[in-house]
């Protein structure tokens, strides 16, 4: 099987431009063999503030089922998680398998069109 991350070399990973659920940013592989952490670029049209918006907006479920005490437990531990991960700028993703919110292949400084209209709001 192919795979378009470098497992026998990850350090020629490091930076490399993708698209993480649609928003660009880039690779910073982790000590841990196979796994990596998502550094958001804010050099090609969204801001910080943006970027963390969308990220927690996109990352969420279409529909929220009914939650009880445990859901809201896990919904604050969450935040408390996603706050930690804006303040240091870093995304510990993991597994570089685990891509199913991850476009590889960023050739260009240019937000995809259909993310353009994203940034108005």
């Amino acid at each position: 099987m192919e795979h378009p991350y470098n497992f026998l070399e990850p350090e020629k990973e490091n930076g490399r431009k993708i698209y993480f659920y649609g928003m660009p940013a880039t690779i910073r592989p982790s000590s841990h063999p196979g796994e990596i952490g998502i550094v958001p670029d804010y050099s090609v049209g969204i801001n910080r503030t943006q970027w963390w918006k969308l990220y927690n907006e996109r990352k969420q479920p279409v529909i929220s089922p009914i939650k009880d005490e445990f859901d809201n437990q896990m919904d604050e531990i969450e935040k408390e998680h996603d706050d930690e991960n804006m303040e240091s700028d870093y995304i510990n993703w993991g597994d570089a398998l685990s891509d199913q919110h991850i476009n590889w292949f960023r050739k260009d400084a240019n937000i995809p069109p259909d993310q353009s209209a994203n940034l108005s709001k």
